[in-house]
């Protein structure tokens, strides 16, 4: 796999920490932090396995 398919899961999921922080602050959430990372972590890894699987299947065509 390319740096690229690396660098887009990353990206969403800094963009999903930083929004679901802004989203549980304006709740008033007793622990905005933790709750982002978990966002965050559940957004890139959904986000790394569409690529993987994606690129899984242009190189294997034939495979599930």
């Amino acid at each position: 796999m390319s740096e690229k398919s690396f660098l887009v899961p990353i990206l969403i999921g800094i963009f999903f920490f930083v929004l679901s922080i802004l989203l549980f602050k304006v709740i008033k959430s007793p622990h905005p932090y933790f709750a982002g990372v978990i966002v965050a972590f559940f957004a890139f890894e959904i986000s790394f396995f569409y690529r993987f699987n994606k690129s899984n299947k242009k190189n294997h065509p034939n495979k599930l």
